[in-house]
């Protein structure tokens, strides 16, 4: 299906596709959690991921960790997956999206219909900025991995400064500061002096900025 295909889903809270999902996350989805819960982007990696904080924690029941009695307790800063659902979207090779449903729990009370398009059941699942962030991140995710492939050209001997201090930084340390904003953002802030921003998209937007900054360091440039 494309963005102007008839379709539509009516979601009814039934919560069947709340068990047994591997919902992956990125940073702007870790982001958007904590600040639903009020709580920092380090603790959610700590209380609620694994996979080094790139995939929800399921409770012993396969229920999502944030599903409860009233249903989910994130609704507000839910993942992409979860908005998308039931849509999975893949990305052509011309980078056109298109779109496809996911075969929904036998149970589930959802209601499928035509009564508008995809593009409307995305915009009603306000999935914009998740898109667009997600996009940013690929793309940094592939320079970072460039850049981590390339340690082994590297010595700590290296008489630039900059770069001898991130080669002291084990490529786990690097990717656990892709996932953590907030642990990213106030480790630069207490050296800059600066202020560390709140907003969501003044974070997204520094964040990239400080990973974007190391990256160039590493490779000299």
């Amino acid at each position: 299906m494309s963005a102007e295909t008839a379709w539509s889903y009516a979601c009814v809270a039934c919560q069947k596709c709340c068990y047994g999902k591997v919902i992956k996350v990125g940073p702007y989805e870790v982001l958007t959690i904590a600040r639903t819960l009020g709580i920092s982007t380090t603790e959610v990696i700590a209380k609620y991921t694994e996979a080094g904080g790139a995939v929800l924690r399921n409770k012993k029941n396969e229920a999502c960790a944030f599903l409860n009695k009233d249903g989910c307790s994130v609704h507000e800063g839910r993942p992409l997956a979860c908005r998308l659902y039931p849509l999975g979207m893949f990305e052509e090779a011309d980078r056109k999206d298109v779109f496809r449903e996911i075969e929904p729990h036998p149970q589930s009370k959802g209601i499928f219909g035509s009564n508008g398009t995809v593009a409307d059941f995305l915009k009603h699942q306000k999935t914009a900025s998740y898109t667009y962030a997600n996009a940013l991140y690929f793309a940094l995710y592939e320079k970072m991995a460039d850049s981590l492939s390339s340690f082994a050209d590297y010595s700590v001997e290296d008489s630039d400064k900059q770069r001898k201090s991130l080669l002291k930084m084990k490529p786990g340390a690097l990717a656990a500061s892709f996932l953590d904003i907030d642990r990213t953002i106030a480790e630069h802030c207490e050296k800059t002096g600066d202020i560390p921003p709140t907003a969501v998209q003044e974070c997204l937007s520094l964040h990239i900025a400080i990973i974007d900054n190391w990256l160039s360091e590493l490779r000299g440039s």
